[in-house]
């Protein structure tokens, strides 16, 4: 639904122009052919082994929602499945090659399958804005030492991600205003 009107699938076909525009939000475009690829060659993997029957040559949108419901179906058969291999593919979208120009092979679990649907789920929902809002703060944890230090959006303390320890926004406030004196304080030191 970002990208565009993509239509039901099942409707008849359109004509269209030879050279299809450049979406504008190519990241989007990205993630959703990485979520056609992923269901169709997990639910292509679960159809051959169960005899059931799976034809990927459908329209995007048929084929993508049809995988996820033939996958849904199937989630204990894809949790078991062993290593299956494939083609390994680059962050960019461009096939991995070895120092001889070939393609690279990965193995991959049904689980590891599944966890890579999470992580896609939840690429999504950042995506889509359908996550909550967090502020990440600069200051490192008095108590870690970590900087991962984050404010939820209307929440009145800060919390760490590390250690999981809540600071109230009262104190917190003072926490930054210390941590400025001695910072400066540390830059005027080095500067006489």
């Amino acid at each position: 639904m970002l990208i565009g009107a993509a239509g039901a699938g099942d409707g008849e076909f359109v004509s269209s122009t030879r050279e299809l525009p450049v979406p504008i939000r190519l990241g989007i475009e990205a993630l959703r052919a990485d979520i056609d690829f992923e269901l169709c060659f997990w639910a292509e993997v679960i159809a051959d082994l169960q005899g059931a029957e799976w034809d990927p040559r459908q329209r995007l949108y048929a084929r993508t929602q049809k995988a996820a419901v033939f996958l849904a179906d199937r989630v204990e058969a894809l949790l078991v499945l062993g290593p299956q291999q494939r083609s390994a593919w680059t962050r960019e979208g461009e096939p991995l090659r070895d120092d001889w120009g070939d393609r690279e092979m990965v193995e991959l679990s049904g689980l590891e399958a599944v966890l890579r649907f999470d992580e896609l789920h939840r690429r999504v929902k950042r995506v889509a804005g359908r996550t909550k809002l967090v502020h990440r703060l600069t200051p490192a944890c008095p108590w870690c030492d970590y900087k991962t230090l984050v404010r939820h959006n209307g929440s009145t303390h800060v919390e760490c991600e590390t250690c999981h320890r809540q600071i109230d926004e009262k104190h917190y406030n003072w926490f930054v205003e210390v941590t400025i004196r001695e910072e400066k304080r540390r830059q005027a030191e080095a500067a006489a």
